[in-house]
């Protein structure tokens, strides 16, 4: 048996349009039979995990995984008969009851043994934001590897910034398109972080007590989710919703995101700007009456479901308030909204792959559009040129003066700028024309870059500070003006400097002598990590694409982040610090282990006699 569509039940049910809002990957797993499926997989993996602790016969196990399979079910009858239970999961019960019955009456006593509906749909849900994630995942890789190279090939191309919709100052296109890369892999990495966290077995049984299993139930629970692949939760979490309210969240932050860069790209397509261009494979964005039109088809989706997001996981935000051990009408909202979240935001983040994979972009365009103002958009370079002269407010007025009579005499700022007596009391025309050249006029903006695609390109490692505590004790016993520095610290990006691992930060305190402080190590060459040099500002714009920068995948990213902090950790072990001359507190690490001891010796006392 086949679904006759392919989102058959859903709200964005419809052949017409659900692929104009959704992936074709999303609108698979978001399928009424793949839902059934993950439900009956629920099912499967209660058999065997009683089977292996002994309660229910290792005989019903392949008779009740057998019937385990969706294609065996009719869904329009599973949803007739959902109507009377109010929830879908009794009847998917009843259904696979009979089916099982049907080959051995004695096993089919054991479907659903000690479980409840709730039990069944929220593991689902479970196991299928896992399946959107994952989706998700690989269309974010496409994308910040998209915009990576797309930036490694413009970082000298120079465009407009704008702010307020209007032109501000020049800026290296790369800029803008490394920021689209690294606010995706925050989405990435946030969406990996809460796959592993998030996702967790639903299994509690009527009250969240699993009573019906006696000593049992939580053998079953473990095997459960080591059969299923989800995270073990420490108790049931049938009316507390939060961690599915985080990824709800998720999803709205990475549609948003979507939005943002789908916005820019589709005012950068506007004729009279005509910068950027979505790709228009087979005519796509032409007009039904308008030959020459070419719309901003990819942005629309993406800009679309940012408006959709947000309300629907404000609606899963609302459904958090659930009554006592097991609630009514909270649970009962998520089941429509979390499929339909899921799907607008793949068709957002799949119209953002397409155009980071396609992006055309006019440079020639682009310049002229710097040129548009006459030159006002040097304004703030000669302002600040100035400002070393006749001080920030003066310099400020006198170019607001000189852009006000420019605009008036319908001159370039350049050209009234070099005739004015003022300036030239202060600036040769040499430094004048230097100031007009946008080129010149980057600040860190390269530096930005390298930062951004570096960033995108791996996971930024955690700071962890030490408890609160040993922080309030370090200050009084070190006595020391620069407590607060002392950190036990992971280790940083290569375009950060590095900072000295615990030992050498500890030892000043072990030895109990003044140290001359030492030079910091040199920050590593942030342009040839990514594949790339500095020209001078005086070289002439040029393409220079930064190293193919693949995003490497957060679940590749974590061990070996992981192992590396484990290898730090030992190397910084500090040597047994020698006895003290006098009274005066020990190093970093003698208070740690002495909060250790004292710890321990509390727990000891608590111990009945």
């Amino acid at each position: 048996m086949t679904d006759p569509l392919p989102t058959d039940g859903l709200m964005l049910s419809s052949q017409l349009t659900a692929p104009l809002y959704a992936s074709a990957g999303m609108r698979v797993m978001m399928t009424d039979r793949a839902r059934l499926q993950r439900m009956l997989d629920f099912e499967a993996a209660l058999a065997r995990a009683e089977a292996a602790v002994g309660a229910i016969p290792a005989t019903a196990v392949n008779e009740i995984a057998e019937a385990c399979k969706a294609e065996r079910y009719n869904i329009a009858l599973l949803a007739e008969t959902a109507i009377l239970t109010g929830n879908i999961a009794t009847a998917v019960v009843t259904a696979l009851t009979n089916e099982v019955a049907r080959r051995n009456p004695q096993a089919a006593g054991f479907v659903h043994w000690g479980a409840t509906s709730q039990d069944v749909i929220d593991t689902a849900l479970s196991l299928e934001l896992r399946a959107a994630i994952d989706a998700l995942l690989l269309d974010l890789d496409v994308a910040i590897k998209g915009f990576n190279a797309l930036a490694g090939r413009h970082r000298r191309t120079l465009s407009v910034a704008r702010t307020l919709m209007q032109q501000a100052l020049p800026m290296p296109f790369g800029l803008k398109l490394a920021g689209y890369a690294a606010a995706l892999a925050r989405s990435r990495e946030r969406l990996a972080r809460l796959r592993r966290e998030a996702l967790a077995l639903q299994f509690g049984g009527a009250a969240g007590t699993l009573a019906a299993l006696g000593e049992r139930g939580f053998g079953v629970a473990e095997r459960m989710a080591a059969i299923l692949d989800l995270q073990l939760p420490d108790a049931p979490w049938h009316a507390h919703r939060d961690r599915l309210a985080e990824v709800a969240g998720a999803f709205a932050i990475l549609t948003g995101t979507c939005g943002k860069i789908a916005g820019d790209i589709a005012l950068m397509m506007q004729t009279e700007v005509s910068e950027a261009f979505e790709p228009a494979p087979g005519g796509r964005g032409g007009s039904s009456t308008m030959p020459h039109k070419r719309n901003p088809m990819g942005a629309v989706a993406a800009l679309s479901a940012a408006s959709i997001a947000p309300n629907l996981a404000a609606t899963l935000f609302a459904a958090q308030v659930q009554q006592h051990e097991r609630g009514l009408g909270g649970w009962q909202t998520e089941w429509m909204t979390y499929p339909v979240l899921a799907l607008v935001t793949s068709g957002a983040l799949q119209a953002v792959a397409e155009i980071a994979e396609g992006l055309e972009i006019d440079v020639d365009r682009m310049r002229a559009n710097l040129d548009l103002s006459g030159g006002q958009i040097m304004a703030e370079a000669v302002s600040f040129a100035l400002a070393d002269k006749l001080g920030r407010i003066e310099a400020h007025r006198l170019v607001q003066e000189l852009t006000d009579q420019a605009a008036k005499e319908k001159r370039s700022l350049k050209e009234v700028t070099l005739a004015h007596m003022r300036v030239k009391q202060h600036l040769t025309s040499a430094e004048v024309e230097k100031l007009f050249i946008p080129l010149t006029y980057q600040g860190s903006a390269q530096v930005f870059i390298d930062r951004l695609v570096m960033s995108s390109s791996t996971r930024s490692p955690r700071r962890v500070e030490p408890r609160a505590e040993l922080r309030a004790e370090l200050r009084t016993e070190t006595k020391s003006e620069n407590w607060q520095d002392i950190r036990m610290v992971e280790p940083r990006l290569p375009n950060a400097p590095q900072l000295p691992p615990l030992a050498e930060l500890a030892k000043p305190l072990v030895e109990r002598k003044p140290q001359p402080e030492a030079a910091p190590p040199p920050p590593p060459d942030l342009h040839q990590a990514v594949g790339a040099s500095e020209p001078s500002p005086a070289e002439p714009a040029a393409a220079e694409p930064v190293a193919d920068a693949t995003a490497m995948p957060a679940d590749r990213v974590e061990p070996e982040l992981s192992a590396h902090a484990d290898q730090h950790a030992a190397k910084a072990a500090p040597e047994p610090a020698p006895a003290a001359e006098d009274d005066a507190p020990g190093a970093f690490m003698d208070v740690l282990s002495r909060a250790d001891a004292e710890a321990q010796a509390a727990e000891e006392k608590r111990k009945p006699s």
